[in-house]
């Protein structure tokens, strides 16, 4: 089991009222940032030679997916059981 934290990048507003695009902050001097979501997972996996490692020991095809729905399905079936 690989555990990978997520990147996160600045968030930039996208106001189309100002036809320019601004650094949002959280404080005065601390740039605000958020994950940069499901599509990172590629450069994590390329980035921590996972997909080698995984190579290296005969696996072909993995399956990736998120706590939260891991979670909600194992909330479901328990709620099913009663």
């Amino acid at each position: 089991v690989w555990i990978l934290e997520e990147d996160n990048l600045p968030v930039v507003s996208n106001s189309a009222e100002e036809k320019a695009l601004k650094i949002l902050l959280k404080t005065p001097w601390e740039v605000l940032h958020a994950p940069v979501g499901s599509g990172s997972i590629f450069n994590l996996l390329s980035t921590h030679t996972v997909v080698d490692n995984l190579s290296e020991i005969g696996i072909e095809y993995v399956q990736v997916g998120g706590w939260e729905t891991f979670f909600l399905f194992t909330l479901q079936y328990l709620g099913s059981l009663t």
